[in-house]
């Protein structure tokens, strides 16, 4: 299937291309999310031999930045899981999408910058077997993975950060933020104020967030003032065109 090959390509090149700007203005995970949803309603999840392991390998990534919805991220992990033996999926693919969903981890591909200078790899299973599943996986040793991230570590460390709230949020399905020119909603109540949303968040234990704004009345500083609050929180935050 070369046109659908060529999409799923195309997708991840624009995504590839968002996270190397640093675009924030621009949902892009929000239609691409869509898109590859319709595609596995569709087709299943895109083997190898339907568009190449290339285009098998965007469809992934396309997935694991499906953050927003991880039911879905794990609907994929269970699609890719048969196909491994059947060599129509990579299994480096799963492993990341794994780890991306599951706590413990499998194969230690997900961690957080503890300093400036240190990446750390979240909870893994059987620490004792990891050489063997990272070997397996095509992945490179624990050390030298850990090398390689202590890299983004520079410009990727908060401080203040918690690594298990945001381990918590990162495994969280989240909630809906809908700001209209009447109020904030989000869990079934409405409330007037980025501070009063903040507050809300803070009771239910709310962790992760998509914002979206439905209508053109909302000034763009009541979300800016709604994703900093967020983020301040150590609440994961995305925004919905």
């Amino acid at each position: 299937m070369p046109t659908l090959r060529d999409e799923l390509l195309a997708m991840a090149e624009v995504d590839q291309a968002s996270r190397k700007a640093m675009v924030s203005n621009k949902d892009v995970d929000g239609p691409h999310l869509k898109r590859l949803q319709d595609i596995v309603a569709q087709y299943g999840w895109p083997t190898f031999a339907m568009v190449g392991e290339d285009g098998a390998h965007a469809a992934w990534l396309l997935a694991q930045h499906a953050d927003r919805d991880i039911r879905f991220q794990r609907k994929v992990l269970a699609l890719m899981e048969p196909l491994l033996a059947q060599g129509q999926a990579a299994l480096k693919d799963y492993a990341y999408l794994y780890d991306r969903t599951h706590d413990p981890q499998r194969y230690a591909t997900q961690g957080l910058c503890v300093s400036r200078e240190q990446w750390q790899p979240f909870d893994t299973e059987d620490p004792a077997g990891l050489a063997d599943r990272r070997k397996a996986a095509g992945l490179s040793s624990l050390d030298e993975y850990v090398k390689q991230m202590n890299g983004i570590c520079v410009d990727g460390y908060l401080p203040g950060s918690s690594a298990l709230q945001f381990r918590k949020a990162q495994l969280s399905e989240g909630e809906d933020v809908v700001v209209a020119k009447d109020g904030i909603a989000v869990a079934g109540e409405t409330v007037q104020t980025p501070q009063e949303l903040m507050q809300l968040l803070a009771v239910r234990q709310i962790l992760k967030i998509r914002v979206k704004r439905v209508s053109n009345e909302v000034h763009y500083t009541t979300l800016g003032k709604i994703i900093y609050g967020a983020q301040r929180a150590g609440i994961l935050v995305t925004f919905v065109e």
